[in-house]
């Protein structure tokens, strides 16, 4: 991507942002789509960690008997909904960049 470009992406975004939505600065910020291979190591080990911490957490989570069942399965529900957004996220994405 230019500078120009970029310049062009920032004044837009600055000019007109109270009517911009979600979906507007999300295109904006993934504007240059093809990835370099040095940005998908780093993304791979920035998930692999993030990935490494979280699952830390939900098995020091469900370690704990002391933490009622009740609230284990709506903890469960949370992150199974999150996922399962994510996952239609994801595949409404590829959809509309494959039309």
């Amino acid at each position: 991507m230019t500078k120009e470009r970029t310049s062009d992406i920032t004044n837009h975004f600055m000019t007109n942002m109270p009517e911009m939505t979600i979906r507007h600065f999300f295109a904006l910020i993934c504007y240059n789509i093809t990835m370099k291979p040095l940005n998908i190591l780093g993304l791979t080990i920035f998930f692999g960690g993030l990935l490494t911490i979280v699952g830390y957490g939900l098995f020091k989570f469900f370690e704990d008997t002391t933490i009622p069942v009740v609230v284990r399965l709506g903890i469960i529900a949370i992150i199974l909904g999150i996922i399962i957004i994510l996952i239609s996220l994801i595949r409404e994405r590829i959809n509309e960049k494959n039309l």
